[in-house]
């Protein structure tokens, strides 16, 4: 679970939802003057995305490899390493 910590400095101003179907977004506007609150939430943001884009690559390839329409660890589809000479 990722959380957004944030000091004193820095004040709610407001917040909103909508939904369509079963997707929820949810704004929140924060308020600061100091910079290095403003960098240090933004940082925390930065890790946040940066976690559930490494997540969802992760979950997308362990789909693609699953059906079988993806090679694996540098394999042909036949199962065939490339760099390997096939005997005939």
């Amino acid at each position: 679970m990722n959380g957004i910590y944030f000091g004193e400095g820095v004040c709610l101003r407001a917040y909103s939802s909508a939904s369509k179907g079963t997707n929820a977004t949810i704004k929140i506007e924060l308020e600061t003057t100091d910079r290095y609150d403003l960098a240090d939430i933004l940082r925390q943001l930065d890790a946040i995305a940066l976690k559930q884009k490494k997540a969802t690559k992760t979950i997308r390839q362990g789909q693609t490899n699953a059906t079988g329409t993806k090679p694996t660890n540098g394999s042909t589809p036949h199962g065939v390493d490339r760099d390997q000479e096939v005997e005939r």
